[in-house]
């Protein structure tokens, strides 16, 4: 007998003779034995990502495909686990015929989908593992990633004040600058990596960040300085 991938991992065969002896009486015995089957099947995980290239606000669909690799024997596997990376909530699976094992030829579906978000990274990566059992209890697992492009379009709103709105020689002017993102920006963080100022005023600050140095949705960075009216002005 050819040993087949859906037998279990103690494979028991029990045979039975009877017969009936001279007095007509019946006899029989049965023995049996048991083979230890070694199961080893391969899972192949393929994750893909539409579009491949998104923008802020936009919505990445994901497909998650489950089945037996070209090297499994195989032998049904029962999944466990399908762990995504970004913490998406994947619906499925399709095609699954109502066993919940993974068999032989059987195709695995999972989808599930995601809003590009102001701090993702300009190269997304979202990893899927898929984790099971086989018939000996041993785990198997395989994983997969796909990477979206991320365009990021911020727009900075940049307003400085200062007071007193008129001055004489030898006064002091108080400026405010504060920095955040205008209204047409998609509020992705942005390093702020020069403030400028035309006078050569040295700026204090900025006060409003969360302390990591991005410039943030929500958040309003601010910057002070002064300058002594001269004779020249």
């Amino acid at each position: 007998r050819t040993v087949e991938p859906t037998d279990l991992n103690e494979l028991i065969n029990t045979f039975c003779a009877s017969g009936v002896d001279l007095d007509g009486d019946a006899i029989s015995d049965c023995d049996s034995t048991t083979t230890i089957v070694e199961h080893a099947p391969l899972l192949l995980v393929q994750k893909s990502g539409l579009p491949a290239t998104a923008s802020v606000g936009d919505t990445v669909d994901y497909t998650v495909t489950v089945e037996h690799a070209s090297g499994s024997d195989g032998s049904p596997v029962d999944i466990t686990d399908v762990n995504d990376s970004l913490g998406i909530t994947l619906s499925g699976p399709s095609g699954d015929d109502g066993d919940g094992l993974l068999e032989e030829s059987e195709i695995w579906t999972y989808t599930g989908s995601r809003e590009v978000l102001p701090a993702d990274p300009e190269n997304l990566i979202n990893e899927v593992c898929v984790t099971g059992d086989d018939l000996d209890g041993d785990a198997v697992e395989d994983c997969d990633s796909t990477t979206t492009s991320i365009e990021h379009a911020p727009v900075l709103l940049v307003e400085k004040a200062g007071v007193p709105s008129i001055a004489n020689v030898g006064n002091t002017i108080a400026y405010l600058v504060t920095v955040r993102h205008d209204p047409s920006s998609d509020n992705s963080p942005v390093d702020i990596t020069n403030v400028n100022d035309s006078l050569g005023i040295i700026l204090s600050g900025p006060s409003g960040d969360n302390g990591n140095g991005l410039l943030e949705e929500g958040e309003t960075w601010t910057y002070t300085g002064s300058r002594e009216v001269l004779p020249q002005d």
